[in-house]
C-alpha cells in the first residue's frame, strides 16, 4: 500500500470516514467535520496523503469550528493539527532516514518521504520554530538553516552531522564521504553544540544582511 492508502487505513481504525469532493474553490484541499474527511478528487496521490494526515490531525487534536484563523485560539488549534500530520508523515524520524538514504536535497527528501515539496518545507518551518536552529535524536544532529532565495521568502535547508555511539554502518554521510565521518569523531556534544549555535547565528545575520541589500 502506498501512504494515502496507510491513512486511509488508519482513517476507518478511528471511525473517520474518508470521501474525495469536487471542490468549487482551487484554495480548498480537505476538510473535516464530525467524522467526515472530504477530500478535493483532482489531486495526486501524494498531495491526498499530505492533506489527509492534517484533516486527521484535526480529527485528533481539534475541537469545534476553527475555520476563523483571527481567532487565536483556533490558530492553536490548526497549529496542533498540522504538528500532528508533520509528524505523522516526516517526523525527525524521517529526516533521518532521508539521510540515511542518501537524500541530497529537498526534492529528494520529499520523494523519499512521499510527501510534497511544499508539506516538506512546512514542515520544516514547524520543526525550526519549535526545536530552534537545531535538534537530536539517536546520535543525529539536525540543523534548520533558513537563506533567502531568488524572492522574498525565506527557504529551508537541512544538515545532519551523526555523533558516535550508533551502531556500525548508520555512521556514513548522506554524500557517502568516510572523511567526513572521521571529522565527526575528533569533536565532542559540548564542541559540536557550541559550534551549531555560532554557525546559525553567522548564517541567520548572512542571511539577513544579504537579503537587505
Amino acid at each position: 500500500m502506498n501512504s494515502y492508502e496507510y491513512l486511509q487505513e488508519e482513517a476507518r481504525e478511528d471511525g473517520v470516514n474518508v470521501i474525495d469532493y469536487p471542490f468549487d474553490s482551487n484554495r480548498i484541499r480537505g476538510l473535516y467535520c464530525d467524522g467526515t474527511v472530504a477530500i478535493r478528487q483532482d489531486m495526486t496521490t501524494v498531495e491526498k496523503s499530505c492533506v489527509l494526515a492534517e484533516e486527521l490531525g484535526h480529527h485528533r487534536m481539534t475541537v469545534g469550528n476553527i475555520l476563523d484563523q483571527n481567532d487565536v485560539a483556533n490558530r492553536k488549534q490548526e497549529h496542533l493539527a498540522r504538528l500532528w500530520a508533520y509528524d505523522r508523515r516526516i517526523g525527525l524520524s524521517g529526516i533521518i532516514l532521508g539521510y540515511r538514504n542518501h537524500c541530497h536535497n529537498l526534492h529528494e527528501l520529499s520523494e523519499c518521504l512521499e510527501v510534497s515539496e511544499e508539506f516538506l518545507n512546512e514542515a520544516l518551518e514547524c520543526y525550526r520554530e519549535k526545536y530552534g536552529c537545531y535538534t537530536e535524536l539517536d546520535g543525529y544532529v539536525i540543523m534548520f538553516e533558513p537563506h533567502f532565495g531568488d524572492g522574498k521568502d525565506i527557504e529551508r535547508t537541512l544538515k545532519i552531522i551523526y555523533l558516535p555511539g550508533e551502531p556500525e554502518g548508520a555512521i556514513m554521510s548522506a554524500a557517502g564521504h568516510e572523511s567526513e565521518r572521521r571529522l565527526v569523531l575528533m569533536v565532542t556534544y559540548s564542541d559540536l553544540f557550541q559550534f551549531v549555535i555560532m554557525l546559525c547565528a553567522v548564517i541567520t545575520l548572512v542571511a539577513y544582511f544579504t537579503h537587505k541589500k
